[in-house]
């Protein structure tokens, strides 16, 4: 990354920070939080909001003259940006299956996840060779996978997935 780079990120990971933490704030609001002048934090949000990380939303009130106001807020595709604890809900719902239901419904449980997982890509999958059912699995578990790839050399097909959203769980519990 370019010297003249860096500082263009640095003010949108404050800019989303700020907002994550008050839940939405104002251009007026953000600038002088993080020091920058109005034009300097309209044109970071106007990236932000580009990218789908924040939206623009309206501030009820009463109409005044000049520009709108408007109150930025973090989307849903902005939040994926924020650290998140998914491994330890699972391993912790998984422990808690198991301590309170027994192994027998643990592995009950997690049949019945396999099953619905078949039964969903069945219809997908129906009518193809093996060469395109394997193409269409790469989308398992996000649409058009980039880290998913389907290999072919002389044993056959493989389905090679190099950023499974499941391996920090799988590491701590490899029965599942």
């Amino acid at each position: 990354m370019t010297a003249a780079v860096k500082p263009a990120v640095d003010h949108r990971n404050r800019l989303l920070g700020y907002i994550k933490r008050k839940g939405g704030a104002t251009a007026a609001e953000l600038a002088r939080q993080l020091r920058m002048t109005r034009e300097g934090a309209r044109q970071q949000l106007q990236a932000l909001e580009q990218g789908g990380w924040i939206t623009r939303v309206r501030r009820p009130g009463k109409v005044r003259a000049g520009r709108p106001a408007f109150t930025y807020e973090i989307t849903a595709a902005g939040d994926h940006l924020f650290p998140k604890r998914y491994d330890t809900l699972s391993l912790n719902l998984v422990d808690a299956v198991a301590e309170q239901l027994g192994e027998k419904a643990l592995i009950t449980l997690l049949a019945a996840l396999t099953d619905q997982q078949v039964e969903h890509w069945r219809p997908k999958l129906a009518g193809k060779s093996l060469g395109e059912r394997l193409k269409a699995l790469k989308g398992i578990y996000f649409e058009d996978d980039s880290h998913t790839s389907v290999q072919r050399d002389a044993k056959g097909y493989m389905l090679v997935e190099r950023n499974c959203p499941f391996l920090n769980v799988a590491l701590r519990r490899p029965r599942l």
